[in-house]
């Protein structure tokens, strides 16, 4: 009987195997071996990520913003370069499955609708409103599946390498503890949080808040100078004020802190923000730090 190990090997040379029956084997190897860590990848991949489950970085998909014109079809949906880095992307949590059943769906570009709070933001800004979306390349998805059968493909080989083949679907115990010092098919891949789909706790923001006090507050300052001599710029310092007062308690209110950061850079993307929007990025960015991007 040949080795699994060299199996998987084979099968990830070949582009007719798909992604997730390559998994499939990888799971079984990875738990008789008892490699907790690829363990949990390979089921990740396998059924999606979902709940508290960081995603890897290469899951963090980058799309084009598109609206949906009733007459024209859809057309590019401008704005500024902050905003599309910050929005114009896909915290992907499919399982592999999924992205090979929408691959063998789709020819073209894919779409998927933002988040309900920042598609009103976009509606709210547009003269003609028109329904947002995101459109991804089907390469972006096939470039997900050739990243895992890539990482599949040289644990298979480093275990090899390590003398962990096995006989057919069976392993030692010289192979289980050989198997532990191999390099995990995790290893160097990345991690980040799904901003837009978790919320920080109360707890959290609290703490990254404390944390980020002293940058936040002078950047308000800064912000409420340039405001007092801008006309129509009373929301402004309405907003830089309420937050101030809150960075000078102890135990700052979260929800007063967010609505009034949101509100703040609402109308400093604005219109009305004139020459003030040099300030959004670095709001986004300290907005983003204590958990409320």
């Amino acid at each position: 009987m040949s080795s699994l190990v060299q199996e998987i090997q084979r099968d990830a040379l070949d582009p007719a195997v798909g992604v997730s029956d390559l998994l499939r084997k990888a799971l079984v190897v990875s738990t008789k071996l008892k490699i907790t860590v690829d363990t949990a990848w390979i089921k990740s991949e396998l059924s999606g990520y979902g709940g508290d489950v960081e995603l890897p970085n290469y899951r963090e998909l980058r799309g084009i913003p598109q609206v949906h014109n009733p007459r024209h079809g859809y057309m590019p949906l401008q704005m500024p370069p902050e905003m599309e880095l910050e929005f114009c992307r896909l915290p992907m949590g499919f399982s592999v499955a999924e992205v090979e059943s929408l691959l063998q769906q789709n020819e073209g570009l894919l779409r998927f609708t933002f988040p309900a709070p920042v598609t009103a933001h976009f509606l709210k800004h547009m003269e003609v409103k028109m329904q947002p979306s995101l459109a991804i390349s089907p390469s972006v998805f096939h470039g997900v599946l050739d990243t895992v059968r890539n990482r599949v493909l040289q644990w298979a080989l480093d275990l090899e390498g390590a003398g962990v083949v096995g006989d057919g679907m069976s392993f030692s115990p010289t192979d289980v503890k050989a198997a532990q010092h191999v390099t995990t098919i995790t290893n160097n891949i990345g991690s980040m949080h799904n901003s837009q789909l978790q919320q920080l706790s109360s707890g959290q923001q609290s703490y990254q808040i404390a944390e980020s006090r002293e940058e936040l507050s002078a950047l308000l300052k800064e912000i409420r100078s340039a405001a007092e001599s801008k006309v129509g710029a009373g929301q402004v310092l309405v907003d830089v004020d309420t937050v101030l007062v809150q960075l000078q308690s102890a135990e700052p209110k979260c929800g007063i802190v967010e609505e009034s950061l949101r509100s703040l850079r609402t109308v400093l993307e604005g219109a009305a923000g004139g020459a003030l929007t040099a300030y959004v990025p670095k709001l986004i960015a300290l907005m983003a730090a204590i958990g409320m991007g």
